[in-house]
Formats: structure tokens, C-alpha cells, sequence
């Protein structure tokens, strides 16, 4: 699917969004709730999107969890990493996510309970369950006015082609959105992601 017609749906399903959901962003507080917010949207985009899964917060890829012992990147990762300035936020990404898998497996040790880190878990994925093919949009979506490190750094590997185990993971398009708030209109501001690099810095789709 090219991007005009992902791009139209899109706008649609963030419309549908804002007429129907204006509770979630009622001071206080003055921002919107990151994570039912994410729900609702993709319910509406599942309906605009029939031929694919929309799923949140999806942490497997095939059987596999998508964690940080099985992650690999491609040399055009790699470079496209390094084009976008981002090599040092995916090492301290990478870092703070090997602290928190650590710390949760001393947690373990102690309450003798099985606990899992998840790297790569997407607000919102478009995509098609168990195939390496046809996943089309991989979607970040935050309250927030700058955008965010880590969320660029998942999208550049995530659009660029990483391994998951020995399995190529990687998606058609991303989509970085921060959703804000105003007195006149309700509007997310995002970047679209293409092989690892940013190629659309100021897409609005208003809600």
C-alpha cells in the first residue's frame, strides 16, 4: 500500500478519534493518556485497515519475544542510525534497557518468579501476525511537544531491517507522533520514517 492512501486513513482514523474520545483530553491532565489513547485509536484504524492486524503494544515477533539478547542490526541500520544522529541515544538505550533486564533478573532470583524485558514493543503496529512480510506501519505516539530519542531509534532500526533471533524484522513505514493540545484545535504533529530515515518532518493530522 503506498503512502497517500496510509496517509488518508490515517487522517481518518485520527478524526474518528477525536470526535469520539474528546474525554481522554480534559485537563487535568493537560496532555492526553498515552495508553488509552493508543487503544482507541487503533480501533479505529483496525476498521479502516480490514486487511491487516492492529495490534498495541505487540512484544512478540513470530513465536519469539522481541527482546534485547535477540536483536541484531543490519549495516544499513547501522548507517541509518548514524545518518540520523542517533547512535549515541540507541547506546544509551540499549544500556538502560540491559539495567532493567538485570534488575528484573535479580527480582527474579528472589520471588522465583520468570520475568521478561521487552525491547521493541510499538504503541501501535499495522501488520500481518506470524509473517515476516506485509508489515506496513510501525506507529510511536506520545504526549509530548519535542520528540523522543528512543521512539526515533526504534523506528530508524524498525524501518531500516533489524534480525530478531534469525528472522528479518521490518516494517514499510513508521510514524512518530506527538499528540497536542490546543485551544483552537487538537493536532498530532509527526515524522514519517522510510528505510531507517526520516523523509516527512511536519505531516499534522488533526483531531
Amino acid at each position: 500500500m503506498d503512502w497517500n492512501e496510509v496517509e488518508k486513513r490515517l487522517k481518518m482514523a485520527f478524526q474518528i478519534f477525536g470526535l469520539q474520545d474528546k474525554d481522554l483530553f480534559i485537563a487535568p491532565p493537560a496532555k492526553p493518556l498515552e495508553r488509552p489513547a493508543a487503544t482507541r485509536l487503533a480501533m479505529y484504524l483496525q476498521v479502516l485497515f480490514p486487511d491487516y492486524y492492529v495490534d498495541c503494544e505487540y512484544g512478540r515477533y513470530e513465536s519469539n519475544p522481541k527482546n534485547l539478547d535477540m536483536l541484531t542490526l543490519s549495516d544499513s541500520a547501522k548507517t541509518a542510525l548514524r545518518d540520523e544522529g542517533l547512535t549515541d541515544a540507541f547506546d544509551n538505550w540499549k544500556k538502560k534497557e540491559r539495567t532493567k533486564l538485570e534488575q528484573a533478573e535479580e527480582k527474579q532470583k528472589e520471588q522465583k518468579k520468570q520475568k521478561e524485558v521487552k525491547l521493541i514493543v510499538p504503541d501501535i503496529v499495522i501488520h500481518r501476525r506470524g509473517q515476516q512480510e506485509n508489515n506496513l506501519l510501525y506507529l510511536e505516539a506520545k504526549p509530548l511537544s519535542e520528540w523522543d530519542d528512543e521512539d526515533s531509534v526504534k523506528l530508524s532500526l524498525v524501518t531500516s531491517g533489524v534480525k530478531v533471533g534469525d528472522k528479518d524484522l521490518k516494517y514499510d513505514y513508521g510514524l512518530q507522533v506527538n499528540l497536542q493540545l490546543h485551544r483552537t484545535m487538537n493536532q498530532a504533529e509527526a515524522r514519517l520514517w522510510v528505510g531507517g530515515r526520516t523523509t516527512k518532518a511536519d505531516l499534522r493530522f488533526p483531531f
